[in-house]
Parts: C-alpha cells; structure tokens; sequence
C-alpha cells in the first residue's frame, strides 16, 4: 500500500473496509490512522535475492554522486542539482531513471542515465548515493543501493528514516536543504574511511532484512 500525499485519498478509500492491511513501513501506518477494520501489518519489501548475491560496490576513478529516481517533485532532484552546484568541479552527479528531456539534461555535471535493466550496475561505482526525497512511503532503491554497500546520504522524511540509523550506516539531512546535503555529501567524497564504514554497515543492516522467500 502506497500512502504519500498523491494517492493517499484513494488508499484511504479503498481499504476502509479491508479486513486486513499491509503497508511498507510504520510512517505509512502512522499517516493513515483508521485503515481497515484490523491490525495494520508492516511489511517493508525484502531487497532481491539477486542484488544479495552481488559483491559489495567499489568506488570507481571519478568522483560520482548517484541517485535512482524518476522526474517527479517528490523525488528531490531539484534540490540534488542545487548541492551539486555546490560541490566541487570535479563531482558528477548521475541519475538512473531520469531520461534525457526531463528538466535536468542542461547541466554540464549531470548524467542522466534513464531507466535500465540494470541500475545497480549504473551506481555500484559511485563514491555516494543521495536520495534527496520530498516524500516516500519506504525508499526500495534506497535500500537496494544499501546492499551494495554504497554510503548513502538521505533527507529525514517518513520511510527513509526508518532504514538508516545517522551517523552510523548513513548520514541524514533536513529535506528541501541543499546546503546541508551537499556539507553531508562533502563529508562522504572527502572521507574515506567513514565512506567504507557508512557502507559496509549500510549493507550488512540491508542484507540482514528477510528474503524474497521468507516475505511470499
């Protein structure tokens, strides 16, 4: 069940009467009080067994900031692009699922990668992985990027919160904050060390979470 604010009207419609309720995470519980006619479960989706299987992500000869996201408000990238502009000349940002055309193809530093069938592929060499959102109801290529490994930094809104504990597998910043995301990015490019720690405790926390078999 999605509940951010564009489909929250009809979710609400819809499971009134639901004897039972499933939703991503305790954010989207809490945002929707009355659904159903029971317990609401959580249940956030389990990262794929295949990305599992995947050796941790390495970071690769240029600096690269990357985040999975379509062109929609909610997503941030608006805001992403402002802290770019902020950080050094040398730092790229790409963006995986956001085609050419879009509103962001006119900066020098951005790559726009559109969708793929293989967006882990597309980030596993970044230095950091920034999810600016607006707005989200869990974060699942947040969490797939986790599992790489990636040291990722995030906005403090409902959903991404609840996957990242700060400081200790990932850095949180105010949402709709370009300069406090591009110091948090800044402290990832520049330190390594607490890259590889962000990263490795990001992965073991994604991959600790139940498998594909175990959520069916």
């Amino acid at each position: 069940l999605h509940t951010t604010s564009r489909w929250g009207a009809v979710n609400r419609l819809g499971t009134t009467l639901a004897s039972q309720v499933c939703v991503m995470s305790a954010s989207s519980r809490d945002e929707m009080p009355g659904l159903g006619r029971g317990p609401v479960d959580v249940a956030a989706p389990p990262v794929a067994d295949a990305l599992r299987a995947l050796p941790a992500a390495v970071p690769g000869d240029r600096r690269v900031v990357a985040t999975i996201a379509r062109p929609h408000p909610e997503k941030g990238l608006d805001v992403l692009v402002e802290a770019l502009d902020l950080l050094p000349p040398d730092v790229t940002l790409r963006i995986v699922g956001t085609d050419p055309g879009s509103g962001f193809d006119g900066h020098d530093r951005v790559e726009l990668v559109g969708w793929c069938d293989d967006p882990a592929a597309a980030v596993a060499a970044a230095w950091a992985y920034a999810q600016p959102s607006r707005s989200e109801s869990y974060g699942l290529a947040l969490a797939e990027a986790r599992a790489l490994g990636l040291p990722v930094v995030v906005t403090d809104v409902p959903g991404l919160g609840e996957q990242v504990v700060p400081d200790v597998d990932g850095l949180v910043v105010p949402s709709e904050d370009p300069v406090a995301l591009a110091a948090a990015l800044t402290r990832v490019l520049d330190d390594r060390d607490l890259a590889a720690r962000l990263g490795a405790a990001a992965r073991t926390a994604a991959r600790s979470g139940p498998t594909e078999a175990a959520h069916a």
